[in-house]
């Protein structure tokens, strides 16, 4: 009896044997010949051989088993700690059975208790906004006929006091040897702040693209390489490009050789010393035009920090008129003083 490394065990099967004559399944653990333990399922069974009441023993080696078993309930020891201890609502679907495991921080974002949520698969689905509901199915189903590589969408879903918010969900699927998915496992992250910034920002973006195109005089932004990201439509007009034309270029691409190093050091010097706000009144210089004609213009520069780092923003203004003005009465003097110069009469002012 040196199989039987725990004799407690073996009292208990006698005594069992004794009480109800038979003993279905009862699970030992038994020393075999190498000395290791290993996991049996015991039968046992009083009989008649030959005229002798015998005992009928029948073990079954489930070592394997329970080894799987363990590693088995580990696993979902793991997998409830890692539900329970992330800030992701966690989803395991059971695509074939129509069910679904809903984590309790899944529950938690839509403010429901453990208890108020079923394991129906429409427990998710029926949440989704209605105006996103379409969109996320048709991305599963894309996803299912592995037309994409990941399962990833960003939608709003509906809390219990009935309003949404945006979650970002995740998932991957288990396929069959059919081809068809038996299982999908995710997670979901709130990301209802993220939404709102960004539409904050958007709104920004709009009322300052609103204000630069009402501006009377051309705006062009440019990156901290020089490249143009942005003008108004005063700048297609003074300069005869379209705005397509423009962005991503060089701003040097406005000015002619001669201007072109010293509008590129007046731009480096602003970037260097981004403390200098102040737009006010820049430089007198020629741009460039499509055509190739040159168009007298006045530019300002004033840098501006946004989040791909420090731009300049160019204020252009088109001083043809003054200029002319300008040579017009630089024309005047000339003349004047030709006239007074070769005056025979004496003058007075």
């Amino acid at each position: 009896w040196g199989i039987w490394p725990d004799p407690l065990e073996r009292s208990t099967l006698i005594d069992r044997f004794h009480a109800e004559r038979s003993v279905q399944d009862f699970e030992v653990s038994l020393r075999v010949k190498n000395g290791d333990l290993r996991q049996f399922l015991i039968t046992t069974d009083l009989i008649l051989l030959k005229g002798k009441r015998c005992l009928l023993r029948i073990g079954n080696d489930i070592t394997e088993r329970k080894r799987a078993e363990e590693a088995l309930r580990r696993s979902e020891e793991r997998w409830q700690l890692a539900a329970t201890g992330t800030t992701d609502g966690i989803w395991d679907w059971d695509v074939t059975g129509h069910t679904v495991f809903l984590s309790t921080r899944w529950k938690q974002l839509r403010g429901y208790r453990e208890e108020e949520i079923g394991v129906d698969e429409t427990e998710w689905s029926s949440r989704i906004h209605p105006e996103d509901s379409s969109r996320v199915m048709a991305t599963v189903q894309s996803y299912f006929n592995k037309e994409l590589p990941t399962f990833h969408c960003e939608y709003r879903t509906r809390r219990k006091d009935g309003t949404y918010f945006w979650i970002s969900d995740r998932g991957i699927a288990v396929w069959d040897a059919q081809g068809r998915v038996v299982r999908m496992v995710g997670s979901e992250t709130d990301i209802t702040e993220r939404k709102r910034a960004e539409m904050e920002l958007r709104h920004s973006e709009e009322q300052f693209r609103t204000v630069v195109e009402s501006a009377p005089s051309g705006i062009l932004l440019v990156d901290g390489g020089g490249q143009i990201v942005l003008v108004n439509g005063q700048i297609e007009r003074q300069f005869g490009y379209r705005r397509e034309e423009l962005i991503g270029h060089p701003v040097e691409r406005l000015l002619p050789e001669r201007f072109r190093r010293v509008h590129a050091g007046q731009r480096e010097a602003y970037q260097k010393a981004p403390e200098t706000r102040a737009m006010g009144r820049g430089r007198d210089l020629y741009g460039l035009r499509k055509d190739g004609s040159e168009l007298p213009i006045e530019i300002g520069l004033s840098p501006i920090e946004t989040i791909s780092g420090t731009m300049v923003l160019a204020s252009v203004v088109d001083i043809t008129e003054r200029k002319q003005r300008e040579h017009a009465l630089i024309e005047q003097r000339r003349l004047y003083k030709t006239v007074t110069d070769n005056a025979v009469l004496a003058l007075f002012i």
